[in-house]
């Protein structure tokens, strides 16, 4: 499952692969997150 983060009043999900987020306890993958194509001096405003 991929997160999406909300920004700038949108949902945004990014197309490319990015770091997958293990379980603390057993290490198992749960999710994927990716901030590529987010623009932060705009989110930042």
């Amino acid at each position: 499952m991929k997160l999406a983060s909300y920004a700038c009043g949108e949902w945004y999900r990014s197309s490319v692969s990015g770091k997958v987020l293990n379980h603390a306890v057993n290490g198992q993958a749960i999710a994927e997150i990716c901030s590529d194509g987010l623009d932060f001096v705009t989110v930042a405003d």
